[in-house]
C-alpha cells in the first residue's frame, strides 16, 4: 500500500499544550460539558429533568420497549465508544433508545474512560478488538497511516461521499479531507467544531483575558476592554492599581504556565506555540531565529513576576481549575483561559451562583490581549477545525457499517447535531418560525447522560451547539461576548497552522523534544542572566533541533 506522507492538525482541549484554551472535550468526570467548574444542578432542576425524561420516553413511542425489542429482533447490532464512556454508567436513556428505534439499531456502548483512553485505544487496535465505531482521542496521522498499512482500520464504503453527504460535508469542513485518504480510501471521520451553526473561517484559538470590569472602573479605568481588547500596558496598570487599592489578595493574573506564556506571546508579538516556522526562504527554528523576541518576552514576564502581577505559584499549577474557581469566587483580578461561549457562560453562571444579587456581565469582562501598538498589531493562532476522529473495525461487515454510516450521516445534519447534543425533537427542542432552534420548557442538556457520548461518537464537537441558541442553559450574552472577542482577534494577524511541518514524519521528528517551556518559566522566576542562559540552553540542545531543521528544509526543497 502506498503510504501518503501527510499529517494534520488535531484540535483537542489542550492540543496546543495549553490545557484549557479550547472548549471541546470532557472534564475529569467524563462529562462533555465545557467545564467541570459548572455549578451542580439544584433539586428543582433535577425534578425538571426527571419530568423531561418522562416526556421524552413518551415522545419516543415507548422507546424503552422498542429498544428492548430491537435488541432481540431485526435491529442491527454494533458497538461504539467515545473517549469519555464511563464504565457502569447507564446511557440507555430515552434519547438513546429513541435513536435505536429511529434507525433500527441496537447500539452497545463500550467503556473508554478519559484516564488511559489513548492506551486503551491502542490496545484495541493492536489486539484486533476495536469497537465497530471507535473514538480516537489522541489521534495522530503518523499512527493512522501505520495502522492502515497493517490493515488494522476499516475503510469507509466506496462512494461514501455521495451516499452520506452530511458526513462528507463535516469531513470537508475539517479542512483535512485529503489527508485522510490513502489510495483513494478514507479510514477516519474527524469531529468538526464549526459547521452547521457557526462559520469560523479560519478557526482560531479561544484564548481570552477575563478581568473584573467593576474593579477597573473603581481604580479609574472604566473603559478598559470596552471594545473587547486590552493592551499589555493597560493590563499591567490595572493589576498594579488593583493591588495598590487592596481590592483583593489575588491582584494578579493567574493560570497554568502554558496559558500565561501564550498570553505574553500574543502581547509581545512572540511566536508562542510555533517552533519550526516555514518562510519563503525555508524553515527556521524560532527559538534561535526569533531569539530577541523571546528574550524580550521573558524579561517582561520576569518584571511582572517580581512585581507580584503574576501568580507566584503559576509554575506549579498543572491546570486552570484553581484560577477559574478564584474568578467565580470573586477574588481574582484576571485570568487567561478559554473564552468560547460555553466557558464564558460557565464562569458567569458560577459567579452569579456565589453572588446572586449581582449581574456577572456587569462584573466580569472578556477581551483579547494585544501589544501596545493596538489591535492590528495583535495576533492569534489558527487551529484545526476538528477535535477527535472516529475510526472503524476492519472486520465490521458491510451491512453493519452501512447502518453506522446511516446514523452518523443523520447526526451530522443540523437536526441530528441538535438531537445528539440536546435531546429529542419536539420534546426537548423545536424549530422557531425563523428556522432557528430553540429549547422547549428550558430543559438543560444534562437531562440525558447519552448526550455526553453521542455527539463525541457520531457528530460534532459540543462547542458549536452553544452558539446555536438552542441550549436553555446558555445565556445569549455569553455567545455575544465570545463572538465579539473573536471579531477583534480577526482584525490582527491570524497565524496559519504549519501544515507542512505537521505532515512531515521522520524518526528525528519523533525524537525531537526541547523543554523550552520549562526554561522560560525557570528564567521568569529565577535570577540567572536571561540572554546568556537562553543561548546556552539552545546550544546544548542543538543536536536535537538542528537535524530536524535540516531534514525539513531538504524534504520540502529548500
Amino acid at each position: 500500500m502506498r503510504k501518503v506522507k501527510k499529517f494534520a492538525a488535531l484540535l483537542l482541549c489542550g492540543a496546543l499544550t495549553l490545557s484549557a484554551l479550547t472548549g471541546c472535550g470532557g472534564n475529569d468526570g467524563g462529562s462533555s460539558k465545557e467545564s467541570s467548574s459548572a455549578p451542580e444542578e439544584s433539586k428543582a432542576e433535577e425534578s425538571k429533568a426527571e419530568d423531561a425524561g418522562g416526556e421524552a420516553e413518551d415522545a419516543g413511542g415507548e422507546a424503552e420497549d422498542a429498544g428492548g425489542e430491537a435488541a432481540s429482533g431485526d435491529a442491527v447490532h454494533f458497538t461504539f465508544t467515545a473517549y469519555n464512556c464511563i464504565a457502569g454508567k447507564d446511557y440507555k436513556d430515552p434519547l438513546f433508545l429513541w435513536i435505536n428505534e429511529k434507525f433500527g439499531v441496537d447500539m452497545e456502548v463500550m467503556a473508554n474512560e478519559p484516564s488511559g483512553a489513548d492506551e486503551r485505544f491502542r490496545t484495541w487496535v493492536m489486539g484486533g478488538t476495536l469497537p465497530d465505531c471507535a473514538n480516537w482521542e489522541g489521534f495522530t496521522f503518523a499512527e493512522y497511516y501505520s495502522y492502515i498499512d497493517q490493515g488494522l482500520l476499516g475503510a469507509l464504503p466506496d462512494g461514501w461521499e455521495e451516499k452520506y453527504p452530511n458526513i462528507a460535508k463535516m469531513v470537508e469542513a475539517s479542512g483535512y479531507a485529503e489527508y485522510l485518504k490513502v489510495d483513494g480510501k478514507t479510514y477516519g471521520v474527524p469531529h468538526v467544531v464549526f459547521n452547521n451553526f457557526l462559520e469560523m473561517d479560519p478557526p482560531i484559538n479561544h484564548a481570552t483575558l477575563f478581568f473584573r470590569k467593576d474593579w477597573a472602573a473603581e481604580v479609574g479605568m472604566p473603559d478598559m476592554g470596552k471594545d473587547y481588547y486590552v493592551t499589555i500596558s493597560e493590563l499591567k496598570e490595572y493589576l498594579e492599581k488593583v493591588k495598590e487599592a487592596g481590592l483583593t489578595n489575588d491582584s494578579f493574573v493567574s493560570d497554568s504556565p502554558g496559558n500565561i506564556d501564550q498570553m505574553f506571546g500574543y502581547a509581545t508579538g512572540t511566536p508562542y506555540g510555533r517552533t519550526f516556522i516555514e518562510t519563503p526562504d525555508g524553515f527556521k527554528y524560532t527559538f534561535v531565529d526569533d531569539r530577541d523576541k523571546w528574550i524580550n518576552m521573558i524579561e517582561i514576564m520576569r518584571e511582572w513576576y517580581q512585581a507580584g502581577l503574576i501568580d507566584p505559584d503559576y509554575v506549579v499549577i498543572n491546570d486552570i481549575y484553581d484560577a477559574r474557581a478564584a474568578l467565580m469566587a470573586g477574588t481574582l483580578a484576571a485570568m487567561y483561559d478559554s473564552g468560547d461561549c460555553g466557558n464564558t457562560n460557565t464562569y458567569m453562571t458560577g459567579y452569579q451562583g456565589n453572588f446572586p444579587d449581582q449581574d456577572p456581565y456587569d462584573i466580569i469582562g472578556g477581551a483579547h490581549i494585544v501589544p501596545d501598538e493596538g489591535v492590528s498589531a495583535g495576533s492569534i493562532l489558527e487551529v484545526g477545525n476538528y477535535w477527535t476522529v472516529q475510526v472503524f473495525n476492519p472486520d465490521t461487515d458491510e451491512a453493519t457499517m452501512a447502518k453506522i454510516m446511516e446514523v452518523m450521516d443523520w447526526a451530522c445534519t443540523a437536526e441530528g447535531e441538535a438531537s445528539v447534543q440536546i435531546g429529542i425533537p419536539e420534546v426537548d427542542w423545536k424549530y422557531a418560525d425563523d428556522g432557528s432552534i430553540e429549547p422547549i420548557n428550558n430543559i438543560d442538556i444534562t437531562v440525558y447522560p447519552s448526550t455526553e457520548i453521542l455527539g463525541t461518537a457520531f457528530s460534532h464537537c459540543q462547542d458549536e451547539i452553544g452558539y446555536s441558541g438552542a441550549r436553555a442553559d446558555m445565556d445569549k450574552r455569553a455567545i455575544d461576548q465570545a463572538l465579539a472577542v473573536f471579531e477583534v482577534k480577526k482584525q490582527g494577524t491570524v497565524i496559519p497552522y504549519e501544515k507542512n511541518y505537521t505532515i512531515f514524519s521522520s524518526p528525528t521528528k519523533d525524537m525531537y523534544s526541547v523543554a523550552y517551556g520549562d526554561k522560560i518559566n525557570e528564567l521568569v522566576t529565577g535570577t540567572d542572566d536571561i540572554a546568556s542562559t537562553w543561548d546556552a540552553f539552545f546550544e546544548e540542545n542543538r543536536g536535537m533541533w538542528e537535524p530536524l531543521l535540516n531534514e525539513l528544509n531538504e524534504h520540502f526543497g529548500y
